[in-house]
């Protein structure tokens, strides 16, 4: 790579401006130094690191990682092709036409050559994918063309040849078709005796992991099915708030609708680049909050929908998203909210607005044992995979955030940022929750860290790398491509820890991972319970027996965290 070719100064100058120039005092590589010795000194080693402002091979790799979304930036790719080989520059030059073929050595003019080559456009294209190929970058750094596929697409169902009885499937639904498990189909038959009653409003409430989107696009399908019975097109529109949400819908939908569909239905996205001109016929819409409130208002006859689905419910009643959803009920409009929250069982004014919304009907898994509570319950059972609880205890912190903020904080739906960045440059909290993440990548193959904010996540990464762990982050910045190949090496066990914050808490289905890290104080039980969830998939969900939650507890009276209601929930 081309980073490890820019000189320490170079390195050090784009490290110490990360997150938009935020880190101007070099806080976070002497917070790296610090960290980082402060844990060699605690395991008895006598030995001391070379510096991170003198390490040139971790720097770069931090350059590369932290830096990701840079290299769309053609001021950041100039400065990497000043440094480059120039063996290696006159062919990639040659092949982008910056300079002739029959050239030998690089014009004097080089400074301006690279400028040139450095302003061609980056994407899915030649010139990228030289400079990948020529530098030794991995195709992961390739941004893919945006898919702009038309916004509908035609979901066919399995057809049989009357003749010769062969059975034609769809080419996204070749995987064989699985039933639902014995406590999904009793969720999934109460669902759909309520869903033909008009005006229905109900929650469906299954803890993370054990199968909600695939229950709700079963009662779809047949909901679907039921208008064709009846010779009446039906309307479903799935809401969520994020977009990889809505292509994990879209999956388990192709992947269930063509084995139990009776006619093939018109599937329409809303969001992003995708703005189809109508919707027809019988059809499911999947969208996110924010571009179907633009659509709506530009196409206000469009949308009838005689079903509603609200992925993750408590969207459903948030101020901005709450006046969509009424202005969309017609006569007649089912709304139906999913959530792995225990709604029945806490208490509050985000759940009790929640519960008032969906009329206060809840359907919920069904105990036929002597399980104190659902989890248990579907952890006897191997759905669910059974948690070994730790604390990492970084003490009262209280007394140094300012009254102001504390004040803020106590009133806010959630942390406000100003909390969080105190809370992320402390450096005594990083160096305890970094000692026992060391600990803990030294003996798990793959371990979820949920930074405190983004500054945080990208600092434990910095020291894990430093000492020695295969460790990447990812935030919301980061590139689709790369992320997803950060995935696979996770995976695969190349990488062993991903850093991240406000990206894995949905959208995140690998089942198997050995050990989740909390480091970000929440208010919201949805994102506590989101980021448990990521390692909740049991063996028959191909996830793991059992995983290690590590949870960062810390004394803080005056603000009531999300984390006090799970003391008895998440036990073994």
């Amino acid at each position: 790579m081309l980073n490890d070719r820019l000189t320490i100064p170079d390195l050090l100058y784009d490290l110490e401006t990360l997150n938009d120039g935020s880190l101007k005092e070099k806080k976070f590589l002497d917070s790296v130094d610090i960290i980082t010795n402060e844990i060699l000194f605690e395991e008895g080693k006598n030995i001391k690191l070379v510096p991170i402002r003198q390490n040139k091979s971790v720097l770069a790799q931090l350059h590369h990682n932290l830096l990701i979304a840079n290299y769309k930036k053609p001021e950041f790719r100039k400065k990497l092709l000043l440094r480059a080989d120039p063996e290696e520059l006159i062919i990639f030059l040659k092949q982008v036409g910056s300079i002739a073929e029959s050239a030998n050595n690089l014009p004097d003019s080089l400074v301006s050559i690279c400028e040139k080559a450095s302003s061609l456009k980056w994407g899915n294209n030649p010139e990228t994918n030289s400079f990948v190929k020529v530098f030794g970058y991995s195709d992961s750094i390739i941004p893919l063309t945006k898919d702009i596929r038309d916004p509908v697409e035609v979901i066919s169902v399995v057809k049989k040849n009357s003749d010769t009885g062969q059975i034609f499937l769809p080419l996204y639904s070749e995987r064989p078709f699985r039933q639902l498990y014995s406590y999904q189909s009793k969720i999934f038959y109460e669902a759909q005796e309520l869903v033909e009653n008009r005006h229905m409003r109900f929650i469906i409430q299954m803890p993370t992991g054990s199968g909600k989107t695939r229950v709700g696009m079963e009662i779809i399908s047949h909901f679907l099915n039921q208008g064709v019975i009846n010779e009446k097109e039906r309307q479903v529109i799935w809401l969520a708030d994020i977009e990889e949400l809505l292509e994990q819908a879209i999956e388990s939908f192709k992947s269930i609708f063509p084995h139990l569909g009776l006619r093939d239905t018109n599937l329409y996205r809303i969001w992003s680049g995708y703005k189809p001109d109508k919707i027809e016929g019988n059809s499911i819409v999947m969208a996110n909050y924010k571009t179907l409130i633009n659509f709506v208002r530009d196409h206000p006859d469009s949308l009838k929908p005689d079903l509603i689905v609200c992925d993750e419910a408590h969207n459903a009643v948030a101020e901005t998203y709450k006046p969509l959803i009424e202005s969309l009920v017609k006569k007649g409009t089912r709304v139906i909210g999913l959530t792995a929250t225990p709604v029945r069982t806490i208490s509050g004014k985000q759940n009790d607005e929640l519960k008032e919304f969906f009329a206060k009907r809840i359907v919920d898994i069904e105990i036929d044992d002597d399980s104190e509570n659902v989890i248990s319950f579907l952890q006897k059972k191997g759905y669910l995979s059974h948690v070994r609880k730790h604390d990492i205890n970084t003490g009262n912190i209280e007394s140094s955030i300012p009254i102001e903020i504390l004040k803020l904080a106590s009133r806010a739906r959630d942390l406000p940022d100003s909390f969080l960045q105190i809370m992320a440059e402390n450096n005594v909290r990083n160096k305890k929750i970094a000692l026992e993440l060391y600990e803990i990548c030294k003996q798990k193959t793959r371990t979820l860290y949920f930074g405190t904010n983004v500054y945080q996540s990208q600092l434990m990464c910095a020291v894990m790398m430093l000492l020695g762990i295969n460790a990447v982050h990812i935030d919301g910045t980061t590139p689709i491509d790369y992320r997803r190949d950060c995935i696979k090496k996770f995976k695969d066990g190349i990488i062993n820890l991903i850093c991240n914050f406000d990206v894995f808490t949905t959208g995140f289905d690998e089942p198997k991972i050995d050990a989740i890290v909390i480091g970000r104080p929440t208010k919201s039980i949805v994102l506590h319970q989101q980021m448990i969830g990521r390692g909740m998939r049991g063996p028959k969900m191909c996830g793991t027996e059992e995983f290690d939650l590590y949870r960062v507890s810390f004394e803080l009276p005056s603000i009531d965290l999300a984390d006090n209601y799970f003391t008895e929930f998440w036990s073994l």
